[in-house]
């Protein structure tokens, strides 16, 4: 049920709008994400839900603070990722204590791990993801399952006591191989 309800879906995969367009109703309008539409969804936005996890090593931001003025007055950011200053310059962690905070006259809510709110849900639902990787893992071994799934290489931290998360090494200033130097795969 869309309670009548205008949707706009801003994505950089057209594979997945196109998977997407086959699963939702007519109030759902699928775009392209780029400045312009983001701009054009921002002046009429009454809900937006921030869903991307932004590479901390990022300076720039998806929604400014001063897009903000773009949005009315009243309008509400919930920032699923709550990557601190990330997509969502003005996004910080929040609590369920106190979960909102207002910024240029927008709402903000951005609690940390927001599907702990639902914890058996969210359970299930990770586990029927993480399951296939799980089984993957169990039946070839890490290191065969990990040369031939690159999904599951990119999700890798460390590996023979190396660092392979590139983030995490910028960050903190640490050395890094990639997944694939520490498999010692040679991927073209």
């Amino acid at each position: 049920m869309d309670f009548g309800n205008q949707v706009s879906l801003l994505d950089i995969d057209l594979d997945r709008l196109n998977e997407v367009k086959e699963k939702t109703s007519a109030n759902v309008e699928l775009l392209f994400s780029n400045r312009e539409n983001l701009k054009s969804c921002l002046g009429k936005t009454d809900l937006l839900i921030n869903c991307i996890l932004w590479n901390k090593t990022r300076k720039d931001h998806l929604v400014s603070r001063e897009d903000l003025k773009l949005m009315k007055k009243g309008s509400i950011i919930v920032d699923v990722s709550c990557d601190e200053a990330g997509a969502i310059e003005t996004s910080h962690s929040t609590t369920h204590d106190k979960p909102t905070y207002e910024v240029d006259g927008i709402v903000h809510y951005a609690v940390d791990n927001i599907p702990a709110t639902f914890a058996r849900t969210a359970t299930e639902l990770l586990s029927n993801v993480t399951f296939p990787y799980a089984m993957n893992i169990a039946n070839k071994g890490a290191e065969k399952a990990l040369a031939e799934n690159s999904g599951l290489r990119r999700g890798l931290s460390t590996y023979k006591g190396e660092l392979t998360l590139q983030e995490t090494a910028l960050k903190h200033n640490l050395n890094y191989k990639s997944p694939e130097m520490v498999l010692g795969l040679k991927i073209n």
